[in-house]
């Protein structure tokens, strides 16, 4: 009896740390002034389309997604408008040499069906830090991956 008492508080402690660990839909209009500021000056040509508000690392964070020049920009930010993180899309032929070349050698034929620059930012600081790319392989199987900005490592995302 003690074993299906643990078993059930296990699974209902994990189903809650899912559950918060879950993004949470918010609408434009109820993200903070600081945060949407923030958005609209590193991006002032910049058309937001949504917000989401979650929690990583135990703190709350908004992603706000928009449209810029034909890519859409995921920006990741604390309440107080400091930027964490942007993800763009970039088309596949954006990849530099020594990405493309560590994919080739990792997935042999695979095709790419979405492609992210991912850049991280500490203290204002912008740095391109490595692309995540969704790619079908050659003999089917989508897989999505992590490449380093200079091509050195190559690793499978968990879902």
């Amino acid at each position: 009896m003690p074993s299906r008492i643990a078993c059930a508080c296990a699974v209902a402690f994990l189903t809650f740390a899912a559950a918060s660990a879950r993004e949470e839909k918010v609408s434009l209009g109820h993200v903070p002034k600081p945060v949407m500021d923030a958005v609209k000056t590193r991006f002032p040509q910049g058309k937001p389309t949504e917000a989401a508000r979650e929690t990583e690392e135990g703190r709350p964070v908004y992603e706000v997604s928009l449209q810029e020049a034909g890519h859409n920009v995921d920006v990741t930010l604390t309440p107080e408008g400091t930027l964490l993180l942007i993800e763009r899309t970039i088309p596949g032929t954006g990849l530099p040499d020594p990405v493309r070349q560590a994919l080739e050698h990792a997935y042999p034929g695979a095709s790419y069906r979405t492609v992210e620059e991912i850049v991280e930012v500490d203290h204002g600081q912008e740095r391109l830090a490595s692309y995540e790319v969704v790619l079908v392989r050659s003999g089917g199987g989508k897989r999505e991956v992590k490449v380093t900005a200079d091509g050195a490592t190559v690793t499978e995302e968990e879902d």
